[in-house]
């Protein structure tokens, strides 16, 4: 291109692009949202050439040359759309369409020459993939492809902010494995709410064959100070107003023992801060589903977990390990980890222990999925709430039978409003 800089007029739907440089066959595009749904605009772009080859080369890792250099990758991970070739494997960025019309998922493809299995990473909640680019890097260097996606509502997807239903995730991560060449091995590589997104679709899918799930500081219990009674009013809300946007209160100071990190992630703005009750509500869904039916678990399971974690406790993952159904898995705990170990000085045992068990599983017993008809959403043992309904009227009926006989009308009705309340309590729990 022998202009420093021109304009071009592009037309889109939903979403506008800022295209920032075009170099040969190379289409880097930043991407700006769109806030009116459906309407059309025309929006008046600058092209510019990249200043150096070197700043599109460098690729982001974790190490001396990541916390110094300003490079493009560094600037603009989570941005790019088109393709490029890094020195051992070739990204793709683009949108996977999903089963809700007109969402997409932004998607990226880090794939090397003859790659040895696929890794599929899936996000923490409030995160965004451009922040495991690193990770990618270093798996694709191995001879792994990795699939990093913002899932819906997050980073650079479709979506109402911070807001998603545990059907919908599990339709989305279908999608996204399907994408893979079938002849490849599949790895989940799940961190913090993803991991239980990841294990909450494989329980619910126990024919799926996956080459083995990797959980990294699984969420899978609110913290204790939320008891009972804030879960009671947080199912009710859900009732009627799922769309309220409340505080997470995600303490960015949990996240790493490094203070560039924290500041990084405090300053990025796909980072959402707070989430929509009906999102609330799906996570403790998700927290009363996953440790009582662990046991359906079959897939090899590697689980890492942070002894110093603020946000998910390390001893969830134990109690993971113990309950889990699958005949090959593996804990490791790190003493002084934080909750993300990926950003932090573990990153190198981490990626270590991940590539050797992903290398060893592959080599012991090469696993090739296919996918018939998926389940999405929770599916638990058919008649386990059916008989603890009934086992809770029985109950309460033989508790009340004596004293029922004196009891006027508006009495009766209460006992009966409170066998109800009791069932609905055992159908929200089991």
């Amino acid at each position: 291109m022998d202009q420093e800089t021109k304009q071009v007029n592009l037309r889109n739907g939903d979403d506008n692009f800022n295209i920032k440089y075009i170099h040969k066959n190379l289409i880097y595009k930043e991407m700006k949202r769109n806030n009116s749904s459906f309407g059309q605009q025309e929006t008046v772009y600058n092209l510019s050439k990249p200043n150096s080859m070197q700043e599109i080369n460098s690729s982001v890792c974790i190490s001396q040359s990541y916390q110094q250099n300003s490079s493009l990758n560094q600037l603009y991970a989570n941005r790019f759309l088109g393709e490029w070739n890094e020195d051992l494997y070739t990204v793709t960025r683009k949108y996977v369409p999903t089963y809700t019309n007109g969402l997409n998922l932004y998607t990226t493809y880090c794939t090397p020459q003859n790659p040895i299995a696929t890794i599929v990473i899936i996000h923490g909640y409030g995160d965004h993939s451009g922040r495991y680019f690193h990770v990618a890097d270093e798996y694709a260097k191995s001879g792994f492809q990795v699939i990093l996606y913002d899932q819906r509502g997050f980073g650079n997807s479709g979506g109402i902010r911070s807001h998603g239903h545990i059907k919908q995730m599990h339709q989305d991560l279908e999608c996204i494995l399907l994408t893979i060449e079938r002849s490849q091995p599949i790895f989940l590589q799940c961190q913090s709410l993803g991991a239980a997104v990841g294990l909450s679709f494989c329980i619910s899918n126990p024919s799926l064959i996956l080459q083995g799930v990797i959980v990294v500081n699984p969420y899978l219990q609110f913290a204790q100070k939320y008891g009972l009674l804030k879960k009671t009013l947080l199912t009710l809300m859900n009732k009627i107003i799922p769309g309220l946007m409340v505080n997470s209160y995600i303490d960015f100071g949990h996240c790493s023992k490094n203070n560039n990190v924290i500041k990084t992630v405090a300053e990025d703005s796909l980072v959402q801060p707070f989430m929509s009750v009906g999102m609330a509500y799906n996570i403790l869904q998700l927290e009363q589903y996953i440790l009582p039916n662990v046991s359906q678990f079959a897939q090899p399971l590697l689980i890492l977990h942070g002894k110093e974690d603020k946000v998910a406790s390390h001893m969830n993952s134990v109690e993971l390990y113990r309950l889990a159904g699958s005949k090959d898995k593996t804990l490791k705990l790190f003493d002084k980890g934080f909750h993300e170990l990926q950003n932090d000085v573990e990153f190198e045992r981490v990626k270590n222990i991940i590539t050797t068990w992903c290398q060893k599983q592959v080599n012991k017993d090469k696993r090739i999925s296919y996918f018939r008809e998926l389940n999405h959403g929770l599916v638990a043992k058919q008649n386990n709430s059916t008989k603890m309904i009934i086992l809770q009227w029985i109950l309460i009926y033989f508790m009340l039978r004596n004293k029922m006989k004196n009891l006027g009308r508006i009495a009766r009705f209460i006992c009966i409003l409170a066998l109800m309340v009791a069932s609905l309590i055992v159908h929200i729990r089991w």
